[in-house]
């Protein structure tokens, strides 16, 4: 549709569908800069047209003179894609600036990706450090969304982190793998955010074990309640049965460390991760299960 107006507009077109909750509304944004996006349904065109049109979002058509404005009211805060190669330093294509560096031995490059390149990690000392910490802050009460494309190479490690952001006492959050030594659920991942491990924080796994040496796409939300029912987990685009472990967190998760990928800041178990990880996002909302499963269609 195509509207002609002196400025301001005196009200903002509507359909009957406008709701900020699912994404589905009109920004207008005075002063010539201008986005307009769209939650496609189709899966064909989500990868021929909303994957290829030079937005932030794989699952929606984005067009515009300043695409940032989608991103902001996304509230997209960081994606690292890794195609940047082997280079030190990992861009954040959110447009944030919230820039990764590398640790580690590894080459820490593939084209084994689901898009462009990915992030190979040697499960000994790779990870991605990113510095703007306040950017991830995240208090108990707070919403949020993180994903992930991963390919692990085996499932035996101390707690393999995809993401993380925690001290070395375990106060703060973590999305990461059960490993097949482990008491929980073998071949899950979940999530756990916690004040004090085992004694104040909650754990929950994916049930359906179908995380394996495979590429799988990880997706958790978190509805700021404090505790277990506030929590989504997805593989594959698609919601996953749930194994609750623990649900006692009654105190403050935040902390001043910087969000990690491929490990976890806690000295006696670090959490390195052995495998490919691939275009991490993460969101200050919760996403729906529509728009989680319109990203893994444009991306897989």
């Amino acid at each position: 549709t195509q509207i002609s107006s002196n400025t301001p507009l005196g009200s903002l077109p509507t359909d009957p569908v406008n709701a900020t909750s699912s994404g589905l509304y009109y920004t207008y944004v005075p002063g010539g800069s201008f986005a307009l996006s769209s939650l496609l349904e189709s899966q064909k065109r989500l990868s021929t047209n909303a994957l290829k049109d030079g937005g932030y979002d794989p699952g929606r058509f984005e067009i515009g003179s300043d695409l940032n404005l989608i991103a902001e009211s996304q509230g997209l805060v960081g994606w690292w894609s890794f195609d940047q190669g082997s280079a030190a330093i990992v861009p954040d294509d959110s447009g944030n600036d919230n820039i990764g560096t590398w640790s580690g031995a590894g080459i820490h490059a593939t084209t084994t990706a689901k898009v462009g390149k990915a992030a190979a990690f040697n499960g000994t000392d790779d990870y991605v450090s990113i510095a703007n910490e306040s950017s991830f802050d995240f208090e108990r009460t707070d919403r949020f969304t993180i994903m992930a494309w991963i390919k692990p190479a085996n499932m035996t490690g101390i707690y393999p982190t995809v993401v993380g952001k925690t001290t070395n006492s375990w106060t703060g959050y973590i999305m990461l793998l059960s490993h097949s030594g482990d008491s929980f659920n073998t071949n899950a991942f979940g999530l756990v955010e916690s004040n004090t491990n085992s004694t104040n924080d909650f754990v929950v796994y994916s049930a359906d074990n179908s995380i394996s040496a495979t590429w799988k796409f990880v997706a958790v939300t978190s509805g700021g309640t404090s505790n277990i029912s506030g929590i989504n987990l997805y593989v594959d685009g698609g919601a996953s049965p749930q194994d609750p472990r623990r649900d006692g967190l009654s105190a403050t998760i935040l902390n001043d460390n910087n969000l990690e990928i491929g490990r976890v800041a806690v000295v006696a178990s670090p959490g390195w991760f052995n495998g490919v990880i691939d275009e991490v996002r993460i969101y200050r909302r919760v996403l729906p299960a529509a728009e989680i499963a319109a990203i893994y269609n444009a991306t897989r």
